[in-house]
């Protein structure tokens, strides 16, 4: 296949792809926040949402594309007025056309992908089963911290992938299944249940700009973290704490039985 060159910046494609879906949902947010107040959007938020868009097209990341897919439906669905967000609606469907229209290959490569490790799906399905069978073995702690990288080589044949191992399950639920076991998951649950739980409670009374920016986000962080660890770099989490601590910040106290 011809090689083919990501947007990235000075991070990873990947977490390059992820950050571009932030900033695009926090771009729409306030675009159907000051419409709900009656006013138009500025020239240059328009272009700023322009601008993220291209970013997370071109680093041709498909988690990060699917994330924003369901933020972007969760926005539409907690502002509940979808004939007044067709700049948003038309967003949407020009990232989904310049997906296929930069990457035409991808729909091919899914249809003709094999699950034997030599293709992205392949490798992603076997990380993903030696992560489930070392939480098997281990169910209740899981292996340990960073012990998925030392245990890889008893669940799979080394080398993998042109690896010497991995150490990333690239399934931010399943690897903390692993290393963690159902204590640690059941603590990454609770912890993301609680602040989308929280965000969509200020974004259904107050339908500010950080509550549709932060509900709309975590909607697309739980998919994100499907295909990645997301999580757990730095460059990802970091705003998504700063995000939820500014919604706070900013939101009036939640009356109680809301």
């Amino acid at each position: 296949a011809a090689p083919y060159y990501r947007a990235h910046g000075t991070i990873h494609p990947v977490t390059y792809g992820e950050t571009m879906g932030l900033a695009l949902l926090g771009g729409l947010s306030w675009c159907a926040s000051e419409r709900r107040k009656g006013k138009v959007p500025g020239m240059a938020a328009e272009l700023f949402c322009l601008l993220a868009a291209a970013g997370m097209v071109f680093s041709l990341t498909r988690g990060a594309v699917a994330g924003f897919a369901v933020g972007f439906l969760a926005l539409l669905f907690v502002v509940g007025e979808w004939p007044r967000l067709w700049p948003e609606v038309s967003a949407l469907a020009a990232v989904a056309a310049g997906v296929l229209l930069f990457r035409p290959g991808l729909l091919a490569r899914l249809r003709h992908a094999n699950f034997h490790g030599t293709t992205s799906a392949g490798i992603h399905l076997a990380l993903w089963k030696v992560a489930w069978r070392m939480f098997k073995d281990r169910p209740l702690l899981g292996a340990g911290l960073s012990n998925y990288n030392t245990l890889f080589g008893h669940y799979h044949s080394l080398p993998f992938a042109g690896q010497p191992s991995w150490g990333n399950a690239h399934d931010i639920y399943l690897f903390q299944m692993a290393e963690r076991g159902t204590v640690g998951l059941a603590a990454l649950l609770l912890l993301m249940g609680t602040m989308t739980w929280q965000a969509w409670r200020r974004a259904r009374t107050e339908k500010s700009f950080l509550a549709l920016w932060f509900f709309s986000w975590m909607a697309a962080f739980w998919v994100m973290n499907l295909t990645e660890s997301a999580l757990q770099v730095g460059m990802v989490w970091m705003p998504t704490l700063a995000l939820y601590c500014w919604m706070e910040r900013s939101a009036a106290p939640i009356r109680r039985g809301v």
